[in-house]
């Protein structure tokens, strides 16, 4: 269950009472890759060439062999206000 802090409690920001949505897990790795694929998705369009859909895919092989990239990621508390305290 989500908490709720209010004015002076641990948790409240600025008088905005705060509740805890979920928990998501943000990969560097992952949004770069994605970013490649919107390239991709606009090649397979027609708005690009073979060439930039070779070089993608050669970014993506390089980036996923890369080790310093992996484990990067972190989990991260999705928060929102819920309005004023």
């Amino acid at each position: 269950m989500a908490a709720l802090a209010g004015r002076g409690c641990p948790g409240a920001v600025h008088g905005v009472r705060l509740r805890s949505v979920f928990v998501i897990y943000q990969d560097p790795l992952a949004y770069l890759l994605g970013l490649k694929g919107i390239a991709l998705l606009d090649a397979w369009a027609g708005g690009r060439d073979r060439a930039l859909t070779e070089a993608r895919l050669a970014e993506i092989r390089r980036l996923l062999d890369d080790e310093k990239l992996r484990d990067r990621g972190v989990s991260a508390e999705w928060v929102t206000g819920t309005g004023a305290g």
